[in-house]
């Protein structure tokens, strides 16, 4: 695949389908780097996500020969779902972020400077590509390229860690898709747990008014998806 088709294909779309239709894959690596380039590009490019996100839609079905099992084949959409889950991961590893059972903190004995290094992950931000990341992976659901299942994972690992980024990333998620997620009880007490993050007057003020005005973007849309 070649890489300056897929840095400019925002400006024309339909030209880069066409061209890349005429794309030939030979087998499962060229797939994977087809999978890992656009998701890059998503990346680096927050504004066209949407767009990314279609090209996704578009190319979900392509497959080539697993290579793995001679006699299986492997689609864009299942590499895809893949790399986000291992994209996912890795954000928490670039942010220093870590669950409560394996914390960074716990080697640190002085109490007040673990209370001070707390609060600072607390309030922290998340860096770009780490919000933008989320933000593709929110517009591939809205794609119909992942499930709504995958939302919900997502949306209880960063609700869990409660850190700044994660519930900064949580925020531009959920203002993102909530009007496309189906309302299961276990939502209404996510919001509920963001809401008491935010009145809590534990954050950041920046923080605290995202928190809320992410709860009371639920208020104003209602709770029946469109």
């Amino acid at each position: 695949m070649r890489k300056k088709s897929v840095s400019c294909f925002t400006e024309n779309f339909q030209a880069f389908m066409t061209d890349l239709s005429h794309e030939e894959l030979d087998g499962e690596e060229q797939l994977q780097e087809m999978v890992e380039l656009v998701f890059k590009r998503a990346v680096q490019k927050p504004h066209s996500a949407a767009v990314f996100a279609e090209l996704c839609q578009h190319l979900s079905t392509v497959e080539v020969q697993s290579l793995s099992d001679w006699s299986a084949s492997v689609s864009f959409r299942s590499l895809l779902v893949k790399h986000c889950q291992a994209e996912f991961r890795k954000n928490f590893e670039r942010e220093g972020i870590y669950r409560k059972s394996g914390s960074c903190l716990e080697p640190v004995r002085d109490v007040r400077v673990i209370d001070r290094l707390r609060e600072k992950q607390n309030n922290a931000t998340p860096s770009g590509r780490f919000l933008n990341s989320i933000k593709f992976i929110g517009e591939l659901f809205l794609s119909k390229v992942l499930e709504e299942k995958a939302m919900y994972c997502c949306i209880r690992r960063l609700l869990q860690n409660r850190d700044g980024p994660s519930l900064e990333s949580l925020c531009e998620l959920l203002q993102l898709i909530q009007q496309d997620l189906e309302v299961v009880p276990s939502l209404d007490s996510y919001y509920n747990q963001l809401r008491f993050i935010a009145e809590e007057g534990k954050r950041a003020p920046r923080l605290s008014l995202l928190l809320k005005d992410t709860v009371d973007a639920r208020k104003r849309a209602g709770s029946t998806p469109h």
